[in-house]
């Protein structure tokens, strides 16, 4: 099965791992630094209910599992995870349409948990490299949100969109797949704060069990580029993901093939 921008796009929990990885123009960065400060892994090595293991992955385990290539059939997504299948995407928007892709930043989801834990002045910089990238000011930028702390591991991811179009109307659309247990109602306002976005909650399908919100939001980053590449915008509301389907399977089969130096890349149109 493969899945294209120019299909439904998923996404599901999360746990990130923090491994050495191709990162996109965007997200650059030395393993563990951005901006020469330290990264950390949104959750700590730990089980979900079901038993799956998440969170920080083994530093001794096979690479192609430390670079996000194998997820499990309950397993929480990792940074790992989400930073693979993002550095995929970029690659095929670049290819399709490279003008929307110079306007488009996908955000290592260390790099988004780091905003919320460093100092403003920090954090200002860090935006600034991210806005201005290729020569062309970022105007939609994707940020995976996690719910931990510096202290604690993170349980949950949800996404952000944010439409940077209008300076004077910004807007931060949250795709949340547990938008009423408000999980990452707080994160999500504090990127928005930064980010000086007006949040918004968006139509997000609800997740069915304990371990799918990363790949909602994967399914769902693909599912709003494709929106975008066939010329919808926010348009000061949220373009609707509530008939999104998470498809762990179609994640599971593209994390293993799609890095450019592996296997052909998925095609998101034809």
């Amino acid at each position: 099965v493969t899945r294209r921008v120019g299909a439904a796009a998923e996404a599901g929990p999360a746990a990130p791992a923090r491994a050495p990885q191709p990162a996109s123009p965007a997200t650059a960065r030395l393993p563990g630094t951005y901006r020469g400060l330290p990264l950390v892994d949104v959750t700590t090595l730990t089980t979900s209910s079901s038993g799956a293991q998440i969170g920080a992955l083994d530093p001794t385990a096979p690479s192609n599992v430390a670079t996000g290539r194998v997820l499990g059939a309950a397993e929480w997504l990792s940074d790992a995870h989400i930073q693979r299948d993002y550095n995929l995407l970029e690659g095929q928007l670049q290819g399709i349409n490279p003008a929307l892709a110079a306007r488009t930043r996908l955000v290592d989801p260390s790099v988004s948990h780091l905003l919320r834990h460093t100092s403003p002045q920090d954090a200002r910089g860090i935006l600034q490299s991210i806005y201005n990238q290729n020569n062309a000011t970022a105007d939609f930028l994707f940020l995976p949100v996690n719910n931990g702390t510096a202290t604690s591991p993170g349980t949950h991811w949800s996404l952000l969109l944010v439409d940077r179009r209008d300076p004077e109307r910004r807007f931060a659309y949250h795709y949340d797949s547990l938008q009423r247990e408000g999980y990452n109602d707080v994160p999500a306002k504090q990127l928005a704060g930064l980010l000086n976005a007006t949040l918004a909650p968006a139509p997000m399908a609800r997740q069915t069990n304990h371990y799918d919100c990363g790949v909602f939001v994967l399914e769902g980053t693909w599912a709003l580029v494709e929106r975008l590449v066939k010329g919808q915008r926010p348009d000061h509301e949220p373009l609707p993901l509530d008939n999104l389907v998470a498809d762990r399977q179609a994640l599971q089969d593209r994390l293993r093939r799609r890095l450019p130096h592996e296997e052909e890349p998925r095609q998101l149109l034809e």
